[in-house]
């Protein structure tokens, strides 16, 4: 019965969202989470805690909260760790592990904490280009790679503005490091072979237009790669 509530809850917080209603969907995904957190005993159960920790992350997110929705996301990784211990090759499981990241990662370029910021981009990095190379034709797999990228760009410029004592690199003439220069170089390479592939697809269209703004903003003009 339990188990049957929590789905119940995850899709009244799933409806919620789809009707603009951030703060409601926290509340059924907190409860369906309470749920979880009582039958996390096996790695299903495990998986599903991992799932509305995520579920509850966005719905926080989406309200404005990203301090409350990074804890979510971290304690997540945690227990995707542990099922990862376990069963190491299992891709799901490592899908799930680098969307998290990602969006660890965002939260925490949102609140600019930057070291932190790169921590989680790199982890996505990390298991994205690893899940891209055993699936090269997986364009969404491609396209998470793309937006990773562009995070650790994003984390990488502002570490070290902060390393320097400035404000920002983004927008200035000053240089940022060669990896956020390459990362960002490589993900709009990515998002343009997507977009020459299926021109129609709106997400892998509005990444390109983020990566060709990521570019401009990253280094002058006359510096760049053509």
């Amino acid at each position: 019965m339990s188990e049957s509530l929590a789905f119940q809850l995850r899709d009244q917080g799933k409806k919620y969202l789809r009707q603009g209603r951030p703060t409601d969907a926290a509340a059924s995904y907190g409860r369906a989470l309470e749920l979880w957190h009582s039958l996390a005993r096996d790695a299903n159960s495990k998986r599903n805690l991992s799932i509305g920790l995520n579920d509850l992350a966005g719905a926080l997110h989406a309200a404005g909260r990203s301090g409350e929705a990074l804890d979510c996301y971290q304690e997540s990784l945690e227990l995707l760790d542990q099922l990862l211990d376990s069963d190491p090759g299992n891709e799901e499981l490592l899908g799930a592990q680098a969307i998290t990241f990602l969006w660890a990662a965002t939260a925490c370029i949102e609140m600019k904490h930057w070291d932190e910021a790169l921590d989680t981009a790199n982890g996505a990095v990390a298991v994205f280009s690893k899940l891209a190379e055993n699936n090269p034709a997986d364009g969404r797999i491609q396209f998470h790679l793309a937006l990773a990228l562009q995070r650790r760009a994003i984390a990488m410029a502002e570490t070290g503005a902060a390393i320097r004592g400035t404000a920002s690199t983004l927008g200035t003439s000053v240089l940022p490091p060669p990896q956020a220069i390459s990362d960002a170089e490589t993900s709009r390479r990515i998002l343009r072979d997507l977009v020459a592939k299926d021109p129609a697809n709106s997400a892998w269209a509005n990444g390109l237009a983020v990566a060709e703004l990521l570019r401009e903003r990253l280094w002058p003009r006359g510096q760049r790669q053509r």
